[in-house]
């Protein structure tokens, strides 16, 4: 396995550290590529920051912070830090005086000059984000497929919006705020995401929108919003933290009674000798599952003239005990959702 950053890369790019940075390095490097790397990486790359300041003639590293409203967040970044690094953090109340970032009334922070080099080394950005742009490091675009997943939960947990209902399915955005003249920088990042997103079968919006902000910077957003995306998203990927993946995983029991396909399939035909008539039938239905089905509709879902909702597919299979083939997503729903709360 090739290294992220070696002792030879650090001294290189950082040749006049003290004897004592020498040491600590001689005992991090060589870092190689794991989940927690990228976990404290795509942190960094969102709500993180490599602290970066040229109070005098070159630019010095001091040290690396996360930002967040929750304090579990920052516990959680100091013990990553610990665990990769072998130095210690803490977390402080953080009380700003403009901006933001009085949504983040905690930070956590990891106060290692090296550290803060070594992971500019392997991806973070020094200094402000918003003016320079970033991109995904190239180690995690081409990682193993644990790695590339929670590096995607990680930046989806600070960058990425709770899912949100829309007509018939449920949104999640995705945003960067960037200084114009690194746009196109910021637009390659974005390429990136949706090249890793879509190995997990999650499709983002090919061409996100951008606003300008007060402060002079643009704002790119993106979305996920197809149904087999969002259901894609819950099972490959997630969030970190708690509330969001809840509210995630409503979002996809809601799309799992929204969701319908379009197959061929005698199921419902069986279904219909069972109970004998259309009528008696439908009213089964309805009654299960406290729908609102029309007489009508059941014919077209019986002939195969329209698509079928998943959740009477999955009446249909209980009652009849005869399987059909469906895309894995919608397997996954009836699964995962739908099949458990069938008491027959």
């Amino acid at each position: 396995m090739k290294a992220v950053v070696t002792f030879n890369q650090f001294i290189k790019a950082f040749p006049t550290v003290t004897e004592k940075s020498k040491k600590l390095a001689r005992k991090i490097l060589p870092l190689y590529p794991s989940v927690e790397l990228a976990q404290i990486v795509g942190a960094l790359l969102t709500d993180g920051h490599v602290d970066w300041y040229t109070s005098d003639v070159m630019p010095r590293t001091r040290q690396i912070r996360l930002y967040s409203s929750n304090k579990a967040e920052c516990i959680w970044f100091v013990e990553l830090c610990k665990k990769v690094f072998g130095v210690k953090g803490k977390v402080v109340a953080y009380i700003p005086k403009y901006g933001k970032f009085k949504l983040q009334p905690y930070k956590a922070i990891v106060n290692k000059a090296v550290v803060a080099r070594i992971l500019i080394l392997a991806g973070a950005v020094a200094g402000n984000k918003s003016n320079q742009g970033y991109k995904i490091p190239e180690w995690i675009m081409y990682s193993n497929t644990e790695i590339k997943i929670e590096f995607l939960k990680t930046i989806f947990t600070f960058d990425g919006s709770k899912p949100y209902p829309r007509k018939n399915t449920w949104t999640i955005h995705y945003s960067a705020s960037v200084n114009p003249r690194y746009l196109e920088t910021t637009l390659t990042f974005f390429e990136q995401l949706r090249f890793l997103l879509a190995q997990f079968g999650v499709v983002m919006g090919e061409n996100p929108t951008k606003y300008h902000k007060l402060n002079g910077n643009v704002m790119v957003i993106t979305s996920i919003s197809s149904r087999k995306s969002i259901t894609n998203f819950y099972r490959f990927i997630g969030y970190l933290n708690p509330i969001k993946q809840k509210r995630l995983e409503f979002a996809v029991a809601n799309i799992s009674r929204l969701a319908r396909v379009k197959c061929k399939t005698n199921l419902l035909e069986n279904m219909k000798k069972i109970f004998g008539t259309d009528t008696d039938t439908l009213g089964f239905i309805n009654v299960f599952l406290c729908s609102n089905y029309t007489y009508r509709q059941f014919e077209h879902f019986r002939r195969g003239e329209s698509v079928i909702p998943i959740e009477i597919l999955a009446l249909a299979e209980r009652i009849t005990e005869r399987k059909i083939t469906l895309p894995l997503w919608i397997d996954f729903l009836i699964s995962r959702f739908i099949v458990p709360s069938l008491q027959i």
